[in-house]
């Protein structure tokens, strides 16, 4: 039987030693453009080691260098393209994909990549045109119906982006992100059940994803089952601490499950990380209230309208808070104040306090 082996970390190559092999590459690509400055291909390699070392600059000046040498050369424009996406010049990329495809249409991923960058610049509609013709050209590229799927949501076409999501799916067995958004799309769709089917299969792909775990408690809690909301808030919150949005979220599963002295734990976490967090104040307010500390209650429907004066939950909440201490005429006030903000709550509580038309 012949031993296996395996690869000696101590003996792989380190990033300096990588770093310091590529910059031996384009000196030998620079000796070439030295004795030949209409070498394209020496100016197209360096470029592609520039670019592999993060100088990006220099990168694009060779690859521009190229197209002054090549000009018919679509695959150069499309490189150019990819390096304006990359230092976030998404406008910039359309001359280089137009010119890409103008050369030759027949290549799916100059499509894919106009697509992409019409997508970033709020593009919808072109950039689904864009992947679409990409889809056409190459039918099993499970990206393009990823990206596809995720522009669809942006436009709002759920059960169109549930389908492409899918597609990427048959194609791709194991497409990560393709079950998140799928997931996240069908708990958007009010399918909770079917979003903890995909974000539990794409648990099974990556157990150390926030995401998963953290939008997966939402699914949970939104079909009422708290403690599991409860236990995949505690997986999201072990992988990223300090992120405020798990805690509040924590709290909110156990306030509704009873833990109401939990839940105040849990949203004063939330505050040290994000300390102008108003929907925290208002639920530990009302979590007081629900405990007896009335007084306690009062400060935090207060200071959750000091951070934001707009928000007309905390005034329903310190106005009735006020109406029962016998306090008729702030608390009549506040009431008045959500009115004036919108809230058809506060118009039924005043009508049935004052009998009064609003």
């Amino acid at each position: 039987m012949r031993k296996k082996h395996k690869l000696n970390p101590a003996k792989q190559l380190e990033p300096e030693k990588i770093k310091a092999s590529i910059k031996g590459h384009i000196a030998k690509k620079t000796r070439l453009i030295e004795l030949d400055p209409l070498n394209a291909k020496a100016y197209f390699e360096r470029a592609n080691a520039k670019r592999m070392i993060c100088n990006r600059k220099g990168a694009i000046t060779d690859y521009l260098k190229c197209l002054e040498i090549e000009p018919n050369n679509a695959y150069i424009w499309n490189k150019m393209g990819i390096m304006k996406l990359r230092i976030h010049d998404f406008r910039g990329a359309f001359p280089y994909f137009n010119k890409a495809i103008e050369l030759d249409p027949s290549d799916f991923a100059y499509y894919y990549n106009r697509g992409y960058a019409n997508k970033q610049i709020g593009e919808y509609p072109d950039a689904i045109s864009d992947f679409t013709k990409s889809l056409e050209l190459y039918p099993q590229f499970s990206k393009g119906y990823y990206c596809r799927g995720e522009t669809k949501t942006a436009l709002g076409d759920l059960q169109g982006a549930i389908e492409d999501f899918s597609k990427a799916i048959e194609l791709q067995p194991n497409y990560l992100w393709a079950y998140i958004y799928r997931a996240s799309v069908k708990s958007d769709s009010d399918d909770y059940l079917g979003a903890i089917i995909d974000f539990n299969q794409a648990c099974k792909l990556d157990r150390k994803n926030y995401d998963i775990f953290f939008h997966r408690a939402i699914a949970k809690y939104c079909i009422g089952d708290y403690l599991g909301s409860i236990e995949d808030n505690k997986k999201a919150i072990e992988i990223l601490p300090k992120h405020y949005n798990g805690w509040y979220n924590m709290g909110l599963a156990k306030m509704d499950s009873g833990d109401t002295y939990g839940a105040i734990v849990d949203y004063q976490k939330a505050i040290v990380l994000c300390p102008d967090y108003e929907d925290a104040y208002l639920n530990i307010g009302i979590c007081k209230y629900k405990v007896g500390d009335r007084e306690g209650a009062l400060a935090d429907f207060t200071r959750a309208i000091e951070i934001n004066p707009k928000y007309s939950n905390p005034y329903i909440s310190r106005g009735v808070l006020k109406l029962e201490l016998g306090d008729y005429y702030s608390g009549c006030k506040d009431l008045r104040i959500a009115v004036m903000l919108g809230d058809r709550d506060a118009i039924t509580i005043l009508h049935d306090i004052e009998n009064e038309e609003y």
